[in-house]
């Protein structure tokens, strides 16, 4: 009838779901509000009356929050003392760990032996697993009916998201709590680490909210993929509209998260250099995959091409990538729909660096409808940077190329505020910060034809030396 899917034995498996039930507080006066919303959005999309959520503890299932018991013979008993475990329905979902569909349990003689058909009158069940992140089954989320039903395929996939969903919610609450208690002891004990683990504890807290946060923006775009596809019936022009709204907004915000992680993952790297051979074309059509989201609201239209020669580099491909990103970023970002995007990667020789060819990597845009970049009008970069964070004012010191972009970029606006917002300036100088662990540079290139040009300009390995000063040029 069913085997179990995951290694735990028999002798096991209660241990595991006492731990991991602990841990996440699955106890009916800790749960989220969630699950009884969760009950109610199935019972009102699946047109069923009854449904409730399964828990272990020892030999017995507890069932709760449940909603429509009050249709069943000798409910309170099963509210209050629930089933013995060997009794249940849910002992095929958590073994299995798959979903189980029951379209009449009066026809099949192992279902109609439970109390559940037996004295409190269930015909039709339908039971998915609710599984941890470690993918092991802590209970159950059912629906059920006094009629046989036949269950469709869509009546499980949304149960599975609805249990996924309520799974999720508890774990990062408990995670918050766990987080904010261990906040609270920091700072009792704080005299005792001096403060030397505070900036590294801040980088590992804000990468793992970051974390916890993609999983339910996963959850959210999967049941809008779902509602998108009709599944549950036709939706109105201004529902299509919202839900349209709701996943390019979940989107743009998983995209965030993701970008969060990867900077707290390079924070913890340091500033140590790694080489390795990186293919910079493959690498910049990685990171151009990540920005399709931006490409395709832009409506912009890019172009790479690359110049014969050296295909591989010496670089590390862990702070090259984030360098790539954020600067493409900017850019897709700050140009007007429907631009054309032209990236450029070349090998670069002049007398200077005959010897040691440095990589160019060149990224501009072109908009046919607008007018190209004015040489006339100038702004005092000091006007900009005045208008900065103190601690942005500091860094941006560091890199004078950073006001050269926001003056040409302000030459091209009819706005009187720079066209930079603190977070944009943040990603160019840290693009500027690693490329000068590989000894380049960022420079900015003006022209009537192209308006303006980025270029990361990287000296192969052999020119790099260790320099104190921050370099950067301005053309």
């Amino acid at each position: 009838m069913f085997c179990r899917l995951n290694s735990c034995t028999p002798q096991t498996q209660p241990h595991q779901w006492q731990q991991h039930c602990q841990r996440l507080h699955l106890q009916p006066d800790l749960l989220a509000p969630v699950f009884q919303v969760a009950l109610e959005q199935a019972c009102r999309q699946l047109q069923v009356s009854i449904a409730w959520f399964s828990f272990v503890k020892g030999e017995h299932v507890y069932l709760s929050p449940t909603l429509g018991f009050e249709q069943l013979h000798y409910a309170q008993s099963l509210r209050s003392q629930g089933l013995n475990y060997l009794d249940s329905y849910a002992q095929y979902v958590i073994d299995s760990q798959q979903p189980l569909q029951i379209n009449d349990t009066a026809e099949q003689t192992i279902f109609s032996a439970s109390p559940l058909y037996q004295h409190h009158g269930i015909r039709a069940y339908c039971g998915v697993p609710l599984l941890v992140a470690s993918d092991i089954c802590v209970g159950v989320l059912a629906i059920a009916a006094l009629k046989s039903r036949h269950w469709q395929s869509q009546d499980v996939a949304w149960l599975e998201l609805l249990a996924r969903w309520c799974i999720t919610t508890q774990e990062r609450d408990c995670a918050q709590k766990q987080i904010g208690q261990q906040g609270r002891r920091n700072t009792i004990q704080g005299n005792l680490g001096h403060g030397v683990i505070y900036e590294p504890l801040m980088v590992k807290l804000f990468k793992e909210l970051a974390h916890e946060l993609r999983t339910p923006l996963t959850s959210i775009m999967g049941m809008t993929r779902v509602l998108e596809q009709q599944v549950y019936g036709e939706l109105t022009n201004k529902q299509e509209e919202y839900l349209h709204i709701v996943r390019t907004s979940s989107e743009q915000l998983l995209m965030l998260a993701e970008e969060m992680v990867s900077v707290s993952t390079l924070a913890e790297q340091g500033v140590t250099v790694d080489r390795s051979s990186v293919d910079v074309e493959l690498l910049v059509r990685q990171v151009l995959q990540q920005l399709a989201n931006i490409e395709s609201q832009q409506n912009h239209s890019i172009h790479l091409s690359v110049e014969p020669g050296q295909r591989l580099w010496l670089l590390d491909k862990e702070k090259i990538t984030p360098a790539i990103y954020h600067l493409l970023h900017s850019i897709l970002s700050h140009s007007n729909a429907g631009s054309q995007i032209y990236i450029h990667i070349a090998w670069h020789k002049n007398a200077a660096t005959v010897l040691n060819p440095e990589l160019h990597l060149a990224v501009w845009a072109i908009h046919p409808q607008l007018m190209a970049y004015s040489h006339d009008q100038e702004f005092d970069p000091q006007q900009f940077q005045a208008q900065l964070p103190p601690l942005l004012q500091t860094w941006v010191e560091q890199y004078p190329i950073i006001l050269h972009i926001l003056c040409v970029l302000q030459s091209q606006s009819l706005q009187s505020q720079p066209m930079l917002n603190a977070r944009d300036i943040c990603r160019l100088l840290l693009c500027c910060e690693l490329l000068h662990l590989h000894g380049g540079r960022l420079s900015l290139k003006t022209s009537q034809q192209d308006s303006y040009r980025y270029i990361m300009k990287i000296p192969s390995k052999k020119t790099i030396v260790s320099a104190s000063g921050h370099p950067s040029e301005m053309s």
